[in-house]
This record gives structure tokens, C-alpha cells and sequence, in this order.
């Protein structure tokens, strides 16, 4: 109230003025101050100052500023990433067509009778999921537009692997190999908790008693006595099929916790959907793995030799053997020990042995070794140091040891 027009702008322009000067200090500098510098002289002055007195007591900086480098990092990474995004949709689209032509040309020499080799064929079941994700997404932007780029923001999975650079597939692969282990603890931690279900007291019995087996498969010696342990779980009634009818993927009664840790280590789909939505990305990866073992069974050691890497890879990674760190040898060591374990769960459990009517359900085996496979990553590959040091303490044989 004591103070006029003209005095109270004049306050307001050196409010002002004190403001730019804060705002144009650079950083860094002596650190006796927040900002850098030593404080600014007016603050000693008292709020009825004269406004001549707190100009002459702001201090003096350069003319020129240095140019902010955040700005020019922005700059070049807001550049960077249209250009990146730009030849992955050039390579992503016209990859898309180069492989469909290629896989036409496949078949085609398929159906004449010509040979077809091993590359060539996993060639046309990568090239069959891409076309799948082609139409997925086509479908998506059709039913509703507006949810297209959530679609393609929150699963990057969602595009065919034509659309991957170099680093994108070697992050892929990286996550594949981390996935094994979070399917794993996922699983575990799951059922821990469906035993303690107080709302539904028959399915934490029935939980209880899948925990006593997983506990046995877990602590056996060897991947042929974790699988002897869910034997019965392997079988299947094969007098229910109908002539000429083949078995399909049936995990009616498999556990949801075992279904969301499966569906996190095969990368099929994410966890935290249904049980019902996630068996049915299971299903389509069991079939792809034993159409692939078909085909593996029939190569000899010339065909694992002359394979290429990167088909090596692709195979081993979606069985959950080895990590990049692999080379092509270990690769196929750890292919040949996995066929090994398929072949010889099939004879101890070969169709007639346990019951004229049972036989071997060839998904489920596969599930089984697979997990087998993932379990053996959570305990010896590299990166998981913390979680190991969990159980084992100082040494595999000296856990820790706490004071109560």
C-alpha cells in the first residue's frame, strides 16, 4: 500500500533483471555455491534498498555465453533416431518381400521333388511367423486404429524380424537368454504362492503336490531322472485319437504358474495376460520346436558342420541352450546332448511300455527338456551371480548362515 506506481515497476524490473542473471549463471565453477559462483551481493540488502544500489550489486558476466551442448546432443539424437527408424523401415518392408519371394521359390522347388536344405527350411518357419505378424498387426489397425501404436510401442515383437538391425537382434538375444531365468523363478514363485491360497483350498492341495514333483525334478542328478520323476504328466491317452489323427499341443491341465514361466522363457507372449491367452502362443511355439527336431534328427554331423551360424543359433536359442558367448562347437554340443535327452525320454516311455492305451506326448517332453535347459542357464551361465549367491552363500556346499 506504501508504495507507488512508478517505485513498485521499478521493484518488479529488478526482480526481473536478478532472475535473467541466476538463470545465465554457467554451471560448474567454484563450488561455494549452488549455482557455482559466491552468492549475489544483493542478498545482504535490505528489502528497502534502493533499486540503484541492487543494480550496481548484481555482478558482472561475459557478454557471450557458451553454447549449450545439451541442446546440440538433443539435436543429433532427435536426427539419429528418425534416420535409424527410417532404414529400418526400408529394410523391415523390403526384407518382408524378399523373404516371401524367397519362401515361394523354396516350396516351389519342395513340391518339384528338389532338394531342400536345413537352412533353408527354418528359413520358411521364420519366414511363416513373420507373415503371421504381418497379418496380426493389419488385423490390430483394422479393428482400432487409435490402438495401433500402443500396439507397436509396448510389443516390439509385434514386427517380423526383418525389421531388426544388428543391434536389435543381438538385444533380442541377450533378453531371450535373460528370459530363461525369469521363467523360471517366475514359475516357482508362482506356485510357492498358490500353495498358500486361503480363497481356494483345492487348488492349493493340488498346487502342493505339483510343488513335491517340481521339487524332485529340480534336486535330480541327471535330465533323464527329472524326467522319470513326471512321467506320468508326459503320457497321454493315445486311444483317444481317431485314425490318422495326430496328437496337438494339449496343456489343459498344466498349472497356470508353469504357463506363465513357460510363456516368459519361450518370448511367446507377455505374462501378465490370461493362462488361457498365454497357452495358446505355447502351443505355436511347441509345434515350431518339433517341426524343427524333425528336421534335426535327419542331419548328420557334415549337416550340423556346414550349418550356419546364425541358424545354429536360432535353434540352440529357442531350445534354452547357450548364450552368445557360445561358438558354433558348443552350440552344436549343446543341439546333440538336447536330441540325446529327447531320444532317450522316448524309450523309457514309449507308447505300450507304462500302458497299452498311454504314449508319449511329444510337446510336453519337449517343454519338459526345455525347461530343464532353462534351469541349468539359472544355475551355471554368466550374469546371474546374485541369485546364486543367494542360495549357496561363500561356497556351493556353505549356504549363509544367520544369527537367530
Amino acid at each position: 500500500p506504501h508504495l507507488t506506481p512508478r517505485p513498485m515497476a521499478r521493484r518488479l524490473g529488478v526482480m526481473c533483471l536478478l532472475g535473467l542473471s541466476v538463470l545465465s549463471l554457467p554451471v560448474g565453477g567454484n563450488s561455494g555455491s549452488v549455482w557455482g559462483h559466491a552468492p549475489l551481493a544483493c542478498s545482504s540488502l535490505g528489502p528497502r534498498a534502493p533499486y540503484q544500489q541492487q543494480l550496481a550489486s548484481i555482478p558482472h558476466f561475459p557478454a557471450s555465453v557458451p553454447p549449450l551442448a545439451f541442446l546440440d546432443e538433443q539435436k543429433a539424437a532427435i536426427g539419429e533416431y528418425f534416420t535409424e527408424n527410417w532404414e529400418r523401415c526400408k529394410a523391415g518392408f523390403s526384407g518382408v518381400w524378399a523373404d516371401w519371394n524367397y519362401a515361394r521359390e523354396i516350396e516351389q522347388r519342395n513340391r518339384n521333388g528338389e532338394p531342400v536344405t536345413f537352412s533353408e527350411k527354418c528359413h520358411l518357419i521364420r519366414n511363416r511367423q513373420d507373415v503371421g505378424k504381418v497379418f496380426r498387426g493389419l488385423f490390430v489397425y483394422a479393428i482400432a486404429p487409435s490402438v495401433f501404436p500402443y500396439y507397436l510401442i509396448f510389443w516390439p515383437g509385434c514386427l517380423p524380424s526383418t525389421f531388426d538391425l544388428e543391434k536389435h537382434k543381438t538385444n533380442k538375444q541377450l533378453e531371450a537368454i535373460d528370459n530363461r531365468v525369469r521363467g523360471v523363478l517366475m514359475s516357482l514363485i508362482e506356485l510357492e504362492k498358490s500353495c498358500i491360497n486361503i480363497k481356494d483350498k483345492k487348488l492349493a492341495e493340488l498346487s502342493k503336490e505339483v510343488k513335491t514333483t517340481t521339487k524332485k525334478a529340480v534336486e535330480a542328478s541327471s535330465p533323464k531322472a527329472a524326467l522319470e520323476t513326471i512321467q506320468p504328466w508326459l503320457l497321454y491317452n493315445a486311444s483317444a485319437l481317431k485314425p490318422k489323427q495326430e496328437r496337438k499341443p494339449d496343456l489343459a491341465d498344466m498349472p497356470e504358474p508353469m504357463v506363465r514361466g513357460a510363456a516368459i522363457g519361450s518370448n511367446s507372449a507377455f505374462p501378465w495376460l490370461p493362462g488361457f491367452i498365454l497357452k495358446f502362443g505355447l502351443k505355436s511355439y511347441l509345434e515350431r520346436v518339433v517341426e524343427v527336431d524333425k528336421e534335426l534328427s535327419n542331419l548328420d554331423s557334415n549337416g550340423f558342420a556346414t550349418m550356419p551360424l546364425s541358424d545354429l543359433r536360432w535353434v540352440a536359442f529357442e531350445r534354452g541352450i547357450g548364450d552368445l558367448s557360445w561358438s558354433a562347437d558348443q552350440l552344436q554340443s549343446g543341439v546333440t546332448k538336447y536330441l540325446k535327452t529327447v531320444d532317450e525320454a522316448s524309450v523309457f516311455a514309449a507308447p505300450g511300455k507304462c500302458h497299452p492305451d498311454m504314449a508319449l506326448d511329444p510337446f510336453r517332453l519337449r517343454m519338459a527338456v526345455i525347461g530343464i535347459q532353462a534351469v541349468t542357464t539359472a544355475r551355471y551361465s554368466s550374469g546371474n551371480e546374485l541369485m546364486r549367491s543367494l542360495y549357496q552363500g561363500a561356497g556351493a556346499a556353505k549356504g549363509l548362515k544367520l544369527a537367530y
